[in-house]
């Protein structure tokens, strides 16, 4: 899960410096709206993905480990059975 992210800020990343180089804040009208809002929308995607990755867990817990804590709990006060 923490590749995807990675992968999502390189991608946005690569793309917002490539855009920088085509667009220019001396433009009027449309062209510096446009602009603007692919600033914005792309500052939203880093963003997004940074928070993501912050928040992920670090080490995903495997079934198999938590069904042998329960196995290994179990049998404490099991009699007869």
């Amino acid at each position: 899960m923490r590749q995807r992210y990675v992968i999502s800020l390189l991608i946005a990343g690569i793309l917002l410096m490539y855009s920088i180089d085509y667009f220019s804040l001396a433009s009027s009208g449309l062209e510096l709206a446009f602009y603007i809002s692919w600033l914005l929308f792309g500052g939203c995607v880093l963003l997004g993905n940074f928070i993501g990755l912050l928040y992920s867990n670090k080490k995903p817990v495997s079934i198999k480990e938590d069904a042998v804590k329960v196995n290994e709990n179990k049998g404490f006060r099991e009699f007869g059975r």
